[in-house]
């Protein structure tokens, strides 16, 4: 069995798609006491931790918390987690650490809005993502690219939605790849 561990931020979308794959999450660290992921996890019985770097603490003793938090997991997944993890964490989960990105980086790295800035830009490509963290920020080499093009009177709301079914289809393809 192994043991995966995901780091989120918001709602758990890709969290409940791990779930339903049958992959084996075992605790989800969270940056946000008021995260939807952490209901989901309470919900699924998975173990769940808050981390989040507190006034005067530098990266470097951030990223020691937080590795002490994660411990020694297979497989780490930045799933939705809205903060740039320490150069420290980045070294000790070196190629066990993964992102998914909404955008076909290297466009809109380090963006918290990609999909956004696409529509905003009037790209017609979209895609998503899925690459080793490093401390690179969205630099890491990628694992899976994919992506689709839209006619330009489409919706942001659309174009998200299906971000969001990429999103969950291509991370449960990469982690069993993984795994």
């Amino acid at each position: 069995m192994k043991n995966i561990t995901v780091l989120g931020s918001g709602n758990g979308t890709n969290f409940e798609a791990l779930i339903a794959a049958g992959l084996p999450v075992t605790h989800i660290v969270c940056d946000n006491a008021d995260a939807l992921i952490l209901e989901k996890a309470g919900k699924t019985g998975v173990y769940w931790s808050l981390s989040k770097q507190q006034d005067g603490e530098t990266l470097q003793e951030w990223g020691d918390d937080l590795i002490d938090i994660i411990g020694d997991p297979d497989l780490v997944i930045c799933a939705g987690f809205m903060k740039i993890l320490p150069k420290n964490v980045c070294d000790v989960y070196h190629n066990k650490i993964i992102n998914m990105h909404p955008s076909l980086l290297p466009k809109y790295a380090g963006s918290t809005d990609a999909v956004y800035e696409g529509y905003k830009n009037t790209d017609t490509e979209f895609g998503v993502t899925i690459h080793h963290v490093t401390e690179e920020l969205d630099g890491g080499p990628i694992i899976l690219q994919r992506s689709f093009t839209i006619d330009s009177d489409v919706l942001l709301s659309d174009i998200q939605k299906k971000i969001k079914k990429l999103e969950h289809e291509m991370i449960v393809e990469v982690v069993n790849s993984l795994i």
